[in-house]
């Protein structure tokens, strides 16, 4: 097979740029400054205690010290939490690229507090710097995701929208080569560290402003056709029928919508009985994604390596050569994300991430009498992340912009992305109270809350890859449910939708689909 061959690789240019653009000028940002604290955390709490014991002639208490860096990392959680709430909103009031734009400001200036803390001696300007960085981290969640949906063609908008998660865990490798003690992870350079979250947006905000606008939010939320096709068109393939059959569906959507363009409320979602089933599936999936133990696996990493013999000095280099891993796993995973769909790669890497973290129980817990577990720890770490890397990673981000129409499509990755930090500060500071409460076992409750929440999305999530966003919506309005070993779906309220149609019909309604609440 040549590359050729491979739909990923017929991109346009426009679309390429245009990912390529968000990934790293967007998504890298949540990646970096999720993981940038990681390696300097005891210089940055020392520097707070030298810069109060200045300016109050006293050091720290230990309770107080804990207390602003508890702030400090919590803020970054809490405003991101905010920023994807109001992402929804944001993006159809000011238009998806604009608001991509407009949030590169917020990166910047946040960065350059963060710089600026160390030579000025205020270490209130980190907290400031992570108050802003976190609503910028929470807007790109949920602006990048809905901004890549809508400008892919429907052949590749798995691997289109799976940028944005390789722009996250390249900014995560940066994080860690980046804080190196061969590197800025030093006492002297490590506000270089924090800072250098400039410069992603900044060179971001030179070429985003060129990129196409989402045609789909030029049609069916500003009504300009002309534009919308414009854009399209450089977005596809020319002359493919790809191309005639998503203009077609857009403008399908655009005159049978009836879900309030522009004016959409987050009630509606709960209201709806086809929306809330979506949000529930997506909710689901982060509540998944953030129980799957994939932060306790990190967190044992450097105990992991330290019992199979790896010197304390080396330990951060193999560290890093995790973070390699993620990434290139996520790289691989682009083309295969529209070739194997993603019900299957939600499923089998699953299912190998829960019977690794089964198996470190026994293999953490008994390496003291047999020092070859160690080992198999390592190897069960590393198929734990290529298992994350290759579904529950990726997937949830992107999913809740492929199961809803223009209308509710902000509102609902606002909630679903939200739930993603509620659920990030639960497990953050859940985790070392059950580490110190029943330590390795703890892999059990991360091994049953994720196969609960992975059986609830595979009973009601249908199959979005290669199909149109007016179809996925369609198997939610019928009720669609899973059913082992049968062929076919099964729709629960197929004979309402059926009968709707069939009184609209017989009404002289126009040929469009009935919404059934």
């Amino acid at each position: 097979m040549k590359f050729s061959d491979i739909k990923m690789f017929q991109m346009t240019r426009w679309l390429l740029l245009s990912s390529i653009t968000v990934a790293l000028g967007s998504s890298f940002l949540y990646g970096y400054n999720v993981a940038k604290l990681n390696t300097p955390t005891q210089m940055i709490q020392d520097f707070f205690n030298e810069s109060y014991t200045k300016r109050y002639g006293s050091p720290l208490s230990k309770s107080r010290l804990n207390i602003l860096w508890s702030f400090t990392v919590t803020i970054f959680v809490a405003t991101g939490a905010v920023g994807s709430f109001i992402c929804g909103w944001i993006a159809d009031k000011i238009g998806r690229k604009r608001s991509l734009v407009l949030n590169n400001f917020l990166a910047i200036v946040g960065g350059l507090l963060e710089a600026a803390s160390k030579p000025l001696m205020i270490p209130e300007l980190i907290m400031m710097g992570r108050f802003i960085i976190g609503l910028n981290c929470g807007l790109t969640l949920g602006l990048a995701t809905i901004f890549l949906t809508e400008i892919s063609p429907q052949s590749i908008r798995g691997a289109v929208a799976n940028f944005h998660q390789v722009g996250v865990v390249f900014g995560i490798l940066a994080a860690q080569v980046m804080g190196l003690d061969s590197l800025l992870g030093t006492e002297k350079n490590w506000n270089y560290l924090l800072g250098f979250t400039i410069i992603p947006p900044i060179l971001s905000c030179f070429i985003l402003p060129f990129c196409p606008e989402s045609p789909r939010y030029l049609m069916l939320s500003k009504n300009d056709e002309k534009a919308a096709r414009l854009n399209m068109e450089k977005y596809h393939q020319k002359n493919s029928p790809e191309l005639e059959e998503a203009i077609t569906d857009m403008q399908k959507e655009y005159f049978a919508s009836t879900d309030a363009i522009g004016k959409f409320q987050y009630t509606q979602l709960f209201r709806a009985r086809k929306l809330r089933m979506a949000l529930l599936v997506g909710i689901s999936l982060m509540i998944c994604q953030q129980w799957s133990g994939i932060n306790a696996i990190f967190a044992y990493s450097e105990s992991l390596f330290t019992q199979a013999g790896v010197k304390k000095s080396n330990i951060q280099y193999v560290i890093v050569g995790t973070g390699l891993v993620n990434v290139l796993i996520t790289f691989v995973n682009l083309p295969l994300m529209d070739k194997a769909g993603r019900r299957s790669l939600l499923l089998y890497p699953s299912m190998v991430m829960i019977i690794c973290m089964l198996l470190m129980i026994p293999s953490i817990g008994y390496q003291h009498k047999f020092p070859w577990l160690s080992h198999l720890s390592i190897v069960l770490m590393l198929f734990y992340i290529v298992g994350f890397a290759l579904g529950l990673g990726p997937i949830p981000c992107m999913l809740p912009s492929e199961t809803f129409r223009q209308g509710p499509r902000g509102a609902a990755v606002g909630i679903v992305q939200a739930f993603h930090w509620a659920m990030n500060m639960i497990v953050t500071f859940s985790f070392r109270f059950m580490e110190e409460s029943i330590g390795e076992y703890l892999f059990i409750i991360f091994a049953i809350i994720c196969t609960l929440s992975l059986i609830f999305v595979l009973l009601f999530l249908p199959e979005t890859n290669g199909r149109s966003l007016d179809d996925i919506v369609m198997d939610f309005k019928r009720g669609y449910l899973w059913i082992p070993f049968r062929k076919k779906p099964y729709y629960i309220y197929a004979n309402e939708v059926i009968a709707a149609n069939k009184a609209l019909y017989q009404t002289g309604g126009a040929n469009v689909t009935l919404e059934i609440e």
